[in-house]
């Protein structure tokens, strides 16, 4: 078949779609569970590969000269590339299609230096088969490569270039594989974030011209979302491309932001520690805590057409009695980046008491810690009607994609047929939650120590006095027969007195009032 022709039966869907291709095969399944666990390179750095395509699908970006493609690829790599990362540049279409030339074909290896980039993106080519003709795009090729060998099945970021096509005569099982990939992607916890940014570049090759490319940040292992976040929020990613990533995995995490908008009434204090909201001035007595706020939406570009708000404690054997509250309790007509003002979550601390014995009267402070655990349940979102607009100027309709279904499912019609089906995983969204952690700084009241010490002071001074008037001796005038004499003696002490006459007499001295007196004879 001639390449016009093939090009005239291409039908549009998504590279992630046609990244079920890849994951969908047995090997590859099996693959995924061997390295899920895997980890990073024994140097710790972050691993990021550049998947390129190459294939016919993207002559007009490498044929039309004044298509800036390679000036994007490069800043996009310096953007995107973490510190000290170990990265892989490489392109890809379908292997076996060159004699003695894989795919995907790693074009360099190592950390990114200007030489390294260089000499990759010069190796970028859009190459032929033996029969004259373009290479097809093989991405179940591609990733089953990737993971093994250019990743070492370790996790990883796969950044994927692409214009979104393919043709339905590379695989005849379109549609099965995109189910399988649906199910796998939000089933499976080895794709543990996907994002996307469609850029407009449009190019005009000899046969035919595109409107722009997709590329796709998939994190592969718990340890690449975290390089994935970094990478898509640094400064350089944002100067690059201002406009937000396509959230598409998770949406059932941190669906809002909690903002602070006061610091606290009375004796209670606010406060943001990083993520964390501390509460300060608390002083072990029941208490009920105010914290005004705003919300933001940080879906995109999905809008919140509704969802019901409820706020619920998580926390620690400590602060378990705690119970929160949130008003208002919906949310309607949300977009990207909106706020949700006026917002008042409710804490309700109950008594907490000191530890028992002294130990509990010498501490002075506690320092409890939960979450405000933000759940959002009946969840309805929608694509946001200015984003489905720039999705329809670049993807436009595709009677072909349309009829034969490949980007799977019913969609509304205001969306394009070739709009990538992964970018309705908000339909299967119906909760999702935010976790605020929260941090309470508790102060003691000093009165019970006071008044401890105090007692143990008053007692110390009664015993001492007690000892003072048990050893101090004291003089008293006692009758010992005709006569009166004067006799010293402690408390609870005896001594024998005689007078001139010859009689005797014994003196006993008490802690109060006069002496015992016996006479002996």
């Amino acid at each position: 078949m001639s390449t016009h022709a093939r090009l005239t039966w291409r039908a549009c869907f998504s590279c992630v779609n046609a990244v079920a291709a890849l994951l969908i095969t047995v090997s590859a399944c099996g693959m995924f569970v061997r390295s899920a666990h895997a980890q990073a390179g024994t140097d710790g750095a972050p691993r990021e590969v550049y998947l390129i395509q190459n294939s016919g699908w993207m002559e007009p970006f490498y044929r039309d000269p004044g298509a800036p493609f390679l000036p994007l690829l490069r800043a996009f790599v310096q953007a995107s590339a973490l510190p000290d990362a170990n990265i892989t540049i490489a392109s890809f279409n379908q292997a076996g299609q060159l004699a003695e030339r894989p795919s995907p074909l790693a074009l360099y290896t190592g950390k990114l230096t200007p030489d390294g980039l260089s000499g990759a993106l010069s190796r970028l080519d859009l190459p032929r088969r033996a029969d004259g003709l373009y290479t097809d795009a093989d991405y179940n090729g591609a990733l089953s490569d990737t993971i093994p060998n250019l990743l070492a099945r370790a996790p990883g970021v796969i950044w994927m270039v692409t214009n979104n096509k393919n043709s339905r005569s590379n695989d005849q099982h379109v549609i099965e594989n995109t189910t399988r990939f649906s199910t796998l992607l939000t089933a499976s916890g080895f794709i543990t974030e996907v994002v996307a940014y469609p850029l407009r570049l449009p190019a005009r090759g000899p046969t035919f011209s595109e409107k722009g490319l997709v590329v796709y940040g998939i994190a592969y292992g718990q340890q690449a979302a975290g390089w994935l976040n970094r990478a898509t929020q640094s400064a350089a990613m944002r100067r690059l491309l201002p406009a937000k990533p396509v959230r598409l995995k998770p949406l059932s995490l941190d669906p809002v932001t909690l903002t602070l908008t006061g610091a606290g009434q009375g004796n209670i204090r606010l406060s943001r520690q990083g993520a964390a909201i501390v509460i300060d001035g608390l002083d072990g007595e029941a208490a009920s805590i105010d914290i005004p706020a705003r919300l933001t939406s940080n879906y995109y570009p999905q809008v919140i057409d509704q969802a019901h708000l409820q706020a619920a404690w998580i926390s620690d054997a400590a602060a378990s009695g705690v119970t929160a509250s949130i008003t208002p309790d919906t949310i309607a007509a949300m977009g990207p980046d909106e706020t949700l003002e006026n917002v008042h979550v409710q804490l309700a601390v109950p008594a907490i008491p000191r530890p028992a014995g002294i130990a509990g009267l010498l501490q002075g402070a506690a320092q409890l810690h939960g979450k405000l655990r933000l759940q959002l349940t009946g969840v309805q979102l929608a694509l946001q009607p200015a984003f489905v607009a720039k999705m329809r100027d670049m993807f436009g309709n595709d009677s072909e994609a349309a009829s034969n279904q490949v980007t799977g499912g019913q969609r509304p019609d205001a969306l394009p047929a070739a709009l990538p089906s992964v970018f309705l995983g908000d339909e299967a969204v119906t909760q999702a939650a935010t976790d605020v952690p929260v941090t309470m700084n508790v102060a003691f009241s000093p009165l019970p120590l006071i008044l401890t010490l105090a007692g143990a002071a008053a007692a110390l001074l009664a015993a001492a006095g007690t000892w003072l008037a048990c050893t101090r001796e004291r003089t008293y005038s006692v009758p010992v027969g005709q006569e009166t004499m004067r006799v010293a003696v402690r408390p609870f002490r005896s001594t024998t007195v005689r007078s001139r006459a010859g009689t005797r007499v014994m003196v006993t001295g008490r802690l109060l009032g006069a002496p015992k007196v016996a006479t002996l004879g």
